[in-house]
């Protein structure tokens, strides 16, 4: 064989086993899993925060030509969209046996973000054979990632509600409370509404008897709201709740949505 031929024999040999014959990970898709309205449309994607979850989805694939043993799929927090080794783990998937040019899908992979990580955007990073488990044909082409914006929200509680111990039905009265932004994060203007119930839990059938404006309010800022209340004339006598819910027409998204009601018993004559 001469020299020329041995040359290419071993170029060839070499081409096979570094390309042909190895596993090669990567991702054919990685996502921030979609979020739907109402009508089943994508909505836009709300900003998450310290402490909550995002849900992430995609399909790994092996792209080589050899079969990929078992391997970790890792996600991280990170500000660039480079993995480094202080980047924060926020969770993993365990990655199969894949045979050549198979697939395998994530479903909604729920990760939580550290309580410490402060306001700004980020990126998600997703490392797929995160173990360097797997020997593959390519090693730059296992990182993938999104942007992730991180906030801090308010969220109102309502405190010291007052309200008559009885009254009349068809006659009038005053209550009030107190609506507190509960949080670090500032919150934009809103409306407090006022309801007579049989319970102390709010049902779209409470009979409303009104609402007062709320103003901006700062981070542990409080404001005292009252107003004047008509008791509907055909209100059967008995004992019912004033219930006091901040926030009633949704317009502030905050940390948690079950907080906004408070009640005060109160018997109808």
């Amino acid at each position: 064989m001469t020299r020329r031929a041995s040359f290419l024999l071993l170029l060839l040999l070499s081409f096979s086993s570094s390309v042909f014959a190895a596993a090669d990970l990567t991702m054919t898709e990685f996502i921030r899993s979609p979020v739907y309205s109402t009508n089943n449309t994508p909505a836009t994607q709300p900003a998450v925060i310290p402490g909550g979850t995002v849900k992430v989805t995609g399909t790994m694939k092996n792209i080589g030509n050899a079969a990929a043993v078992a391997s970790k799929v890792r996600f991280y927090l990170s500000t660039d969209p480079i993995y480094s080794g202080t980047d924060a783990a926020i969770g993993f998937v365990n990655g199969n046996v894949l045979a050549a040019n198979a697939s395998q899908f994530i479903i909604e992979k729920s990760l939580t973000i550290p309580t410490t990580i402060a306001v700004g955007t980020y990126f998600v990073l997703c490392r797929v054979d995160a173990d360097s488990q797997v020997t593959e044909n390519s090693e730059t082409n296992n990182l993938f990632n999104f942007t992730l914006s991180i906030v801090v929200l308010p969220d109102f509680i309502t405190q010291t509600p007052i309200a008559p111990a009885s009254i009349i039905k068809g006659s009038t009265g005053t209550v009030s409370c107190v609506v507190k932004n509960n949080a670090l994060g500032a919150a934009a203007a809103s409306t407090v509404q006022f309801y007579l119930s049989a319970n102390q839990t709010y049902e779209t059938t409470d009979v409303s008897l009104g609402s007062s404006s709320v103003s901006a309010l700062a981070a542990n800022a409080t404001t005292t709201k009252s107003r004047s209340i008509t008791i509907p004339a055909t209100t059967t006598p008995g004992t019912y709740y004033i219930l006091y819910r901040a926030d009633s027409q949704a317009q502030v998204a905050e940390q948690s949505e079950t907080n906004n009601v408070v009640s005060k018993i109160i018997t109808i004559q």
